[in-house]
């Protein structure tokens, strides 16, 4: 029981005690859901993860060969000149991980959507039919980014946001950071 008094001069509940890895409860009468407090992890834990391959696939070995793997919380930038094949690389990628069943997104710039639909389905045309469904219900897409300058922004409403609407992706590929669609 507590002394301490409201405004109005009801007695004050007692705070409940918050313990790591265990529900808050309702925050601001049920309108953001429910708060969990993670147990933190040990140094331990925290270098395995941030090694966690992001990716393993037969059809990428030549990409984990360069690369030494795609790695959870990595950031990696294909950079060359135009007609390269950077974006053909990156729809390769977020293809192998729709397989995968993990959903990726692919912020598009210059070019659009159905030119990445088309090379998408060109580039799953040998595959089970199965699968490659699979790799395309996968992966998402916008091209609501016109500036650089947008992406904090974007990221903190539609990605980081558990309610944002590509919450729980696990590969961001942004297509393309210069040139006509994007101001760098």
């Amino acid at each position: 029981m507590t002394n301490s008094r409201n405004q109005d001069g009801n007695p004050t509940p007692a705070p409940t005690p918050i313990t790591a890895g265990k529900s808050i409860g309702p925050l601001a009468a049920g309108l953001i859901g429910t708060a969990v407090v993670p147990a933190r992890p040990s140094l331990m834990a925290i270098g395995a993860e941030a090694h966690e391959p992001l990716l393993r696939s037969e059809r990428l070995a030549w990409l984990d060969e360069i690369t030494a793997g795609l790695m959870a919380g990595g950031t990696y930038l294909l950079a060359g000149s135009p007609g390269g094949g950077k974006s053909r690389v990156g729809t390769q990628i977020v293809l192998e991980l729709g397989a995968a069943a993990t959903r990726s997104l692919v912020i598009l710039t210059e070019e659009p959507p159905q030119r990445l639909y088309s090379r998408a389905l060109a580039m799953t045309g040998g595959w089970p039919r199965g699968e490659a469904e699979q790799a395309m219900r996968h992966v998402e897409w916008t091209d609501e980014i016109v500036d650089l300058e947008q992406l904090p922004a974007f990221f903190t409403r539609e990605v980081l946001n558990p309610r944002g609407r590509f919450a729980g992706v696990k590969l961001i590929v942004v297509d393309s950071v210069q040139g006509d669609g994007v101001a760098a």
